[in-house]
C-alpha cells in the first residue's frame, strides 16, 4: 500500500537562496579526480561561498560514493593485471604482483577524505536519533524515498533523514540538494520537508545547481528591492501630509506629463485644485548621492487627485505646453461648454507624479524622509480615472 501525500506541500517553490547545500552520491561521483580539472565544481562552490552557503556530504553518501570509487579502482587493478600478464609473455616484463589491490581500500578512502576537505565539502554524520520504528513503517509502506520496486529506498532515505536532521540543528530553512536521482522529487518526500518547515531544491548536478543559484540569487535580489520599495512606500504614506505641504507649493508639472496615449484622454487646460491620494510605489533613485548626509536618494510615486478645466476632443488630442502649479486653490464649479467636435467640462481626474527624496535608515527602520527641491514629473500618467 502507497501512502498519498497528505496535500499541504506546496505545488510550486520559488527560487530561493540556499542556507545549505548538501551532495548525495551521485553529485559525489561527479566531482572531478583528485588532480583533475575542477572548473564546473569551482564555479558552482564559488558561488556558494557568495552567497554563504557551506557544502555538505551525508555520511552514507560519502560511503556509498568512497565503495564505488573502490569498485571502479579495482576493477581497473583486475583489467590492468590481466593486460601486464598477456605482456609478460611476449616480453621481457617481470610477472605483475600477485595482489596489486593490497592496501588498496585504506588509499582510496584516504585520497577521497583529503579531496572532500579541498574541495571544501564537509560530511555530516548519521542522526544517532533516528527513528528506526518510523523507517521500518516507510519500507513497509513504500513511502518515498523507498520504492515499489524491490527493497529500494533505504540509503535516499538515510539521507533524507540526515538532511533535515542538518538543516534542523543549523536553524536552516531552505537547501539545495545535487542528486541525478528524482525520487527526491516525489510529493512524499516533499510533504516530508513541509511538515518540518523545510525547502529543498534538487539539482541534477553542479553545472545546473549553479544555474539555479544564479536564478535564486536574482529572485533574492528582487526581492529585496520589492520589500525595501515596500518599506519605503509605506513610511511616505505615513508621512503624506509633510510631504505634500512642501511639494504643493515647490512642484510645477508640465500638462504634457500627465497623457496618456489614450485617444479619449482630455487636454487638461487648468487645474483648479490638488489632493494627494496616497504613495503607491518606490524605488531606487536615479541620482547618484543622496543631498543630505546619512540619506539615501529614492524616488517615489504619488497618486494625486486634480479638479480641472478638461477639452474632450472628438477625433483628436490636443497637447498644450501649460504649466500648472500644484498649490494652485481656485473655486471648482462644475461647468459644461460644448463646441464643434470638442466639449469642455471641468472634472476630477486622478494623476500620478514621481518625487525625489532622500530618506533615513537606522537600524533597519527608516526614521525621516526629505523632499528634494528638484522634484518633477516622471513624465508618465496613470490611466484616468474621471469622476463626472
Amino acid at each position: 500500500m502507497t501512502s498519498e501525500p497528505s496535500g499541504n506541500a506546496p505545488t510550486e517553490i520559488s527560487p530561493a537562496l540556499p542556507e545549505a547545500i548538501y551532495l548525495d552520491a551521485c553529485a559525489l561521483c561527479q566531482l572531478p579526480e583528485p588532480g583533475g580539472n575542477a572548473r564546473e565544481f569551482t564555479a558552482f562552490s564559488t558561488l556558494a561561498t557568495q552567497w554563504r552557503a557551506s557544502i555538505f556530504a551525508p555520511e552514507v553518501a560519502v560511503c556509498e560514493w568512497k565503495q564505488h570509487r573502490y569498485e571502479q579502482l579495482r576493477e581497473s587493478a583486475r583489467r590492468l593485471t590481466d593486460a601486464w600478464r598477456r605482456l609478460s609473455r611476449f616480453t621481457s616484463l617481470p610477472l605483475p604482483p600477485a595482489k596489486i589491490d593490497e592496501g588498496l581500500a585504506n588509499r582510496v578512502c584516504q585520497t577521497l577524505d583529503e579531496q572532500l576537505k579541498t574541495l571544501g565539502i564537509k560530511t555530516i554524520e548519521t542522526p544517532r536519533s533516528l527513528n528506526l520504528a518510523e523507517i521500518v513503517d516507510m519500507a513497509v509502506r513504500k513511502i518515498r524515498p523507498f520504492e515499489e520496486k524491490r527493497e529500494k529506498g533505504f540509503r535516499d532515505t538515510l539521507i533524507l533523514m540526515t538532511l533535515i536532521g542538518d538543516m534542523q540543528a543549523r536553524n536552516a530553512r531552505s537547501a539545495l540538494l545535487v542528486s541525478g536521482d528524482r525520487i527526491f522529487d516525489h510529493p512524499d518526500v516533499a510533504d516530508r520537508l513541509h511538515k518540518h518547515g523545510l525547502v529543498v531544491v534538487r539539482a541534477n548536478n553542479c553545472g545546473d545547481a549553479e544555474t539555479t543559484m544564479k536564478d535564486a540569487g536574482q529572485y533574492a535580489t528582487l526581492a529585496r528591492r520589492s520589500d525595501w520599495s515596500r518599506r519605503v512606500a509605506e513610511f511616505a504614506n505615513s508621512r503624506l501630509n509633510d510631504i505634500w505641504e512642501h511639494i504643493r507649493h515647490t512642484m510645477t508639472v508640465p500638462a504634457r506629463s500627465w497623457y496618456t496615449t489614450n485617444l479619449d484622454e482630455p487636454t487638461i487646460l487648468s487645474v483648479f485644485d490638488a489632493r494627494p491620494l496616497r504613495v503607491r510605489g518606490a524605488r531606487h533613485s536615479l541620482k547618484p548621492e543622496a543631498s543630505r548626509a546619512g540619506y539615501e536618494p529614492a524616488r517615489i510615486y504619488l497618486d494625486v487627485e486634480l479638479d480641472v478645466l478638461a477639452r474632450y476632443m472628438t477625433h483628436a488630442v490636443i497637447l498644450n505646453r501649460t504649466e500648472f502649479s500644484l498649490s494652485a486653490e481656485r473655486e471648482f464649479q462644475a461647468t459644461e461648454r460644448r463646441g464643434y467636435g470638442r466639449t469642455e467640462k471641468e472634472a476630477t481626474l486622478t494623476r500620478s507624479v514621481s518625487v525625489e527624496v532622500d530618506i533615513k535608515e537606522e537600524n533597519g527602520t527608516f526614521v525621516d524622509i526629505a523632499v528634494r527641491d528638484e522634484s518633477g514629473s516622471d513624465g508618465k500618467s496613470e490611466q484616468m480615472q474621471e469622476k463626472r
